[in-house]
C-alpha cells in the first residue's frame, strides 16, 4: 500500500469532499488497489513580479487535503487511452465508518443529555 499525492483543483476537491466524485482518472503511476490517494487542493492565483511589474498566473497549495483509498482499478480497456487508469475511491476508513460518524454526530445532543442525567451530583 502506497500513498500518492494528487494535486487537484478547488472545484474537484469540493466534489471529492461532498461525495459527488467517487473516481479518478490519471496516467498510470503504479497505482494499485488499496493505495491511498492524498488529494492536495490548489488554487489559481494572479501574482505580480516585483522587479518588472508584470502579472502572471500561477497555482498555490491551499493546505487542504483529503485522503481516499483505491477500491477498484481499471486499465487496459479499449475505451481508455493507453497509459491511463480509472480508480474507484472510498473513504480511508470505509463506508461503514462514515455512516457511523454521521450517526454518532447526530446523536451528540442526546448523548450530552444522557450523560448529564447519569451524574450523581444533581
Amino acid at each position: 500500500m502506497t500513498e500518492h499525492i494528487i494535486p487537484t483543483t478547488a472545484e474537484a476537491y469540493a466534489e471529492l469532499c461532498s461525495g459527488e466524485k467517487t473516481f479518478e482518472i490519471r496516467r498510470d503511476a503504479g497505482f494499485a488497489v488499496g493505495d491511498i490517494l492524498c488529494f492536495a487542493e490548489y488554487e489559481q492565483v494572479v501574482e505580480t513580479h516585483p522587479a518588472i511589474d508584470m502579472k502572471y498566473d500561477t497555482t498555490r497549495e491551499t493546505g487542504r487535503r483529503a485522503r481516499r483509498r483505491v477500491s477498484h482499478l481499471l486499465k487496459g480497456q479499449k475505451w481508455l487511452p493507453s497509459g491511463f487508469v480509472v480508480m474507484a475511491l472510498i473513504d480511508v476508513y470505509g463506508k461503514e465508518d462514515r455512516t457511523w460518524r454521521k450517526l454518532h454526530k447526530a446523536s451528540m445532543p442526546y448523548r450530552k443529555l444522557h450523560l448529564s442525567l447519569d451524574r450523581d451530583d444533581y
